[in-house]
């Protein structure tokens, strides 16, 4: 046989079989119980660990149990979706078991461990889009800040407003955290968060990477924080939120009743949750004609779509109206 033909004879057999991967014998089942111990403390939240690990332990491990990765394919997928729809799993939660699968995946190919991941393709059932919660209308902010005004921790509501940093961001705050740039504007750096679990543990990580930030804020706010400091909370706290007697943050669990009690004595009856000051920085934000991109960097959000996610469609249906006004100004000598 010459070299030629031995060559060829090479090529067809790689050409039948492909390369080798280590899926090819490694179980799914090993390989996501490592992935989620590698992760878990590192950089996902013990909140989101919980999640991945419950949509681990009671659906896919009981499906895929003895399969190696690289047998996993997009049909077997689809038959995985229709057992969880047929067992009463919501389309809701289909969806995310599926991505937490396909996630694991993807970390896979990353390592080349597979050559794909079987859950791109899979057919998921529709679902209908998830209805956000409204901002906080301005007259409900100032009767949640008149409510607060007598509590210890009356500076949350300006700080969640004029921020829209998470509860866990919030709770996690220290006065270190504050600092001023060389052209005197000040900043909040916000790396940390306060679990929402049982645990009630500071956690050292922040939801994504974008999350990790310094949000800008006004002189207004600095004033408000510093007559905290010295009018309501007092000196020798680090937490900004800090308990009484104690020099230590207050757990989310414990946060959620004070803001449930500054809700129900200022009498609002709505669906409003601490989450929705995040809804109303964003809503404020675009309706002030502000650059998607800044509100993003300061809010610590992933993508420009999470804006339009969170901007209360209701609130800002005027711009719509000062849009269509420009436009036809602009376009009106065409026409006439």
């Amino acid at each position: 046989m010459t070299d030629k033909e031995l060559q060829q004879v090479i090529e067809k057999a790689l050409a039948n079989h492909g390369p080798h991967y280590e899926g090819d014998e490694r179980l799914l089942t090993d390989y996501m119980e490592h992935w989620l111990e590698s992760k878990h403390g590192i950089d996902i939240s013990q909140k989101t660990y919980e999640n991945y690990e419950g949509r681990y332990r009671n659906y896919i491990k009981p499906f895929f149990q003895g399969k190696v990765m690289t047998a996993v394919k997009v049909d077997d997928v689809d038959d995985f979706v229709k057992y969880l729809l047929t067992t009463g799993v919501t389309k809701g939660t289909v969806h995310d078991i599926v991505r937490v699968l396909s996630i694991a995946y993807n970390d896979a190919m990353k390592r080349e461990v597979v050559p794909k991941n079987p859950c791109k393709y899979a057919r998921l059932p529709k679902i209908k889009k998830k209805s956000t919660r409204p901002a906080i209308s301005e007259g409900e902010v100032k009767a949640l800040y008149e409510a607060a005004k007598g509590h210890r921790h009356w500076i949350a509501i300006p700080l969640l407003l004029m921020t829209g940093m998470r509860k866990g961001e919030l709770l996690a705050l220290q006065w270190s955290d504050l600092w001023q740039d060389a052209n005197g504007h000040w900043y909040i750096h916000i790396d940390k968060e306060v679990s929402s679990t049982k645990a009630n543990v500071i956690e050292y990580h922040t939801k994504t990477e974008e999350s990790c930030r310094d949000v800008a804020i006004p002189d207004g706010l600095y004033s408000l924080l510093m007559d905290y400091k010295e009018n309501t909370q007092g000196a020798g706290f680090t937490f900004i939120i800090a308990q009484q007697k104690v020099d230590k943050w207050v757990s989310s669990r414990n946060f959620d009743k004070e803001f449930a009690s500054w809700r129900e004595k200022a009498g609002i009856k709505g669906k409003i949750t601490i989450h929705s000051f995040r809804h109303t920085f964003a809503t404020m934000a675009v309706m002030l004609n502000m650059p998607t991109e800044a509100i993003k960097k300061q809010a610590g959000w992933t993508s420009g779509r999470m804006v339009e996610y969170y901007t209360d469609s209701v609130q800002s249906m005027p711009l719509k109206a000062q849009c269509a006004k420009a436009m036809g100004e602009q376009m009106t000598h065409i026409f006439s």
